[in-house]
């Protein structure tokens, strides 16, 4: 909130300043001026949302500037201060819609209330008329609305939005790409809400805003720059996208990209909108740089990736580097001839991720199971997003499934962490499949190598555990048996006798007698 004082007394404009409580009030910046040209050029070059005016200069007359305002169709809420009582003057103020007029020495309590009642009152409609603007462009964009010309012209003008048939707009496609480290520090909310502010920020900074600020889908947007002259053309629009960016990444640490439209009329904005997002989604390369629609496009060619045979040979080695090796340099090859397409891009990985699968399956790792966590799922989500996360998506695969098999050829440490969680979860449901699941391996090749470790199968053990679990509360508690049954996992006590004797040789109830 912005607010001009105009006066030609300067210890009226001092006061004012210094007496009100402008920053209690939501009020971030005070400009002062002493005559009507001056109040002119700050209007012109600042947003001003309240004016306060006197109405007798020596330069121009308060009422001469508050027509000047209403004939320039600005949006300024205007208080008159005055030592003139004359009814001509309220007259003439009514009629230009002033919103108050107050007389001279200035009653600041009277004042703070009358500031406070118009702040409200540009808040509401600040509110209505950026849910106008909205929708206007939410319908046209997604072609809920007509975008014949003259239809669309009567629209906006009935919508009170002063878009004139020669003015020119420019789309902005616009992604950021936090990494996986951040998005598990700050939840999607709040990703979002920093880029939205830095990006509201700097706008207003050189004096302009969105029409509309979209949401496509996580961490993509569409922004709508209507040019002016304040913000001329492409080469101010891709400065103030720097600045963006550069914000984004000083700020909060993440990329962010652009692919932005040639400047088009308003009913030419829903076609451009359309092949933007489908040409800019699909842009591997758009990450740390400010494109103009339409990008250096990759050119297609025949996909026949020699290195596939390689990749599979040095994974059947538990070659971890070489893999990666090999997956760079065929990624900086493509790069480099300018082949490498979405379609291309997206082959390369299906291949590599079913060898990835078949690697783990001979090893009896259940690959779909192991790369179900959420941070494969961030890796994957992400990965046709830029060239980066293309690569991070490959280095995370690839590390994860040859250490994990590296891991579960240990089979001591892979037994380590069945007993483990069998010791700390007795009382629930489990079976081969339960555990098969912790540890990404094949459930029947769990049972065996589990009796080749232990000399004892799964279910024995847990049986054992839940035994050895209860002789514990038997002989050290007065629990009743039947609830010591279901609380170290057996369905019912009968079942729960049967097993106890098989283990113990006795039941129970005989077991508490003889350690009482």
């Amino acid at each position: 909130m912005n607010v001009l004082i105009i006066d030609d007394d300067r210890f009226v404009v001092s006061a004012l300043e210094k007496k009100v409580m402008w920053r209690e009030l939501g009020v971030e910046r005070v400009y002062t001026a002493y005559n009507i040209r001056q109040a002119r050029k700050v209007i012109e070059e600042n947003t001003i949302q309240l004016m306060l005016c006197d109405i007798e200069m020596p330069q121009g007359s308060g009422l001469e500037l508050l027509a000047w305002v209403r004939d320039e169709k600005l949006p300024i809420e205007t208080i008159i201060l005055t030592s003139f009582a004359e009814f001509d003057y309220a007259q003439d103020a009514v009629k230009l819609d002033c919103l108050d007029y107050l007389l001279k020495p200035v009653n600041y309590g009277k004042l703070t209330e009358i500031i406070q009642k118009a702040i409200k009152k540009i808040r509401e409609q600040e509110k209505a008329k950026k849910s106008i603007i909205q929708l206007f462009w939410q319908e046209l964009l997604q072609r809920e609305t007509t975008d014949e010309k003259e239809l669309l012209m009567r629209k906006a003008e009935q919508k009170q939005l002063d878009y004139r048939e020669e003015e020119t707009f420019i789309l902005i496609f616009a992604g950021i790409y936090p990494g996986y480290d951040q998005t598990a520090e700050y939840t999607e909310a709040v990703l979002d809400f920093s880029f939205k502010n830095i990006w509201s920020e700097v706008f207003l900074q050189n004096r302009t805003k969105a029409e509309i600020l979209m949401d496509l889908q996580m961490f993509y947007y569409l922004a709508v720059i209507r040019l002016d002259e304040k913000v001329s053309g492409s080469k101010a629009v891709k400065q103030i996208l720097k600045s963006v960016m550069e914000n984004l990444g000083r700020c909060m640490g993440y990329d962010s990209g652009f692919c932005m439209s040639k400047p088009v009329s308003l009913w030419e904005c829903a076609d451009t909108f359309e092949e933007l997002t489908n040409v800019c989604s699909r842009d591997l390369f758009c990450r740390n740089n400010i494109c103009e629609y339409p990008p250096a496009l990759q050119k297609e060619s025949a996909y026949a990736p020699a290195c596939i045979s390689q990749i599979e040979i040095f994974l059947k080695h538990n070659n971890q580097e070489q893999v990666l090796t090999s997956i760079r340099q065929y990624i900086q090859e493509q790069c480099q001839k300018k082949t490498f397409t979405y379609t291309v891009a997206w082959k390369f990985k299906r291949d590599v991720e079913q060898l990835v699968l078949s690697y783990l399956q001979e090893k009896e790792i259940e690959g779909h199971r192991l790369f179900m966590d959420e941070k494969s799922g961030y890796y994957e989500k992400r990965a046709l997003s830029s060239i980066e996360d293309y690569q991070s998506c490959f280095e995370h695969m690839i590390t994860r499934a040859v250490e994990y098999a590296g891991f579960a050829e240990k089979s001591k440490s892979v037994i380590d962490i069945v007993t483990g969680y069998i010791e700390k979860n007795y009382e629930q449901e489990i079976n081969k499949k339960t555990l098969a699941d912790i540890v990404y391996l094949n459930p029947d090749y769990l049972g065996k190598l589990f009796k080749k470790k232990t000399g004892i199968s799964v279910n024995n053990y847990v049986m054992k555990v839940r035994v050895e679990k209860g002789k514990d509360l038997l002989a050290n508690t007065d629990i009743p048996i039947n609830v010591i049954a279901l609380d170290t996992g057996f369905s019912n006590y009968s079942y729960y006798s049967k097993v106890f004797k098989e283990l113990v040789g006795c039941t129970p109830n005989e077991y508490r007698k003889k350690m009482e």
